[in-house]
């Protein structure tokens, strides 16, 4: 697969022994793969969508206790366990206002689906993941997040 890709709901990116899978749900629809630096990608979540970011461990930063516990935990267990096939987070990253089109920039950040997974391959130390994003954010996102192509 090349680096960035347009991907239907049946499609997958593998990176580093991985599969990542478009999910199949309505907020992968209209989505292309780009393959993310854990790092770049979580300072991006953490300063730009402070309320939705996940620290490391699965404790809010708001409230001191897990979000959703179960799905952190279930997502640290199975890569715990090597398992080798992930539904990919879906993000957004807009550069422009819908209705002006006036440019943001700094991009408005936001993680649509995914981000118990997301803070779970992060605290695993993941370095490369692939996550889903809509065409029109692609380019933002790679800019400020993408992985070197190796």
């Amino acid at each position: 697969m090349n680096f960035r890709e347009w991907l239907t709901n049946d499609d997958y990116a593998k990176v580093d022994g991985v599969i990542w899978n478009m999910p199949h749900n309505i907020y992968g629809s209209g989505c292309m793969a780009v393959i993310v630096d854990v790092e770049k990608l979580d300072q991006l979540w953490k300063f730009r969508s402070p309320n939705d970011y996940i620290p490391p461990g699965g404790k809010h930063q708001n409230t001191a206790q897990n979000v959703m516990p179960g799905r952190y935990k279930a997502h640290a267990d199975n890569i715990a366990q090597g398992v080798k096939s992930y539904d990919m987070a879906i993000v957004s990253c807009r550069t422009k206002k819908e209705l002006t089109g006036e440019a943001i920039w700094p991009p408005l950040f936001h993680v649509r689906d995914g981000r118990h997974r997301l803070a779970a391959f992060r605290d695993a130390g993941f370095k490369k993941i692939a996550v889903g994003v809509l065409w029109e954010d692609a380019d933002a996102l790679e800019r400020m997040c993408g992985a070197p192509k190796s």
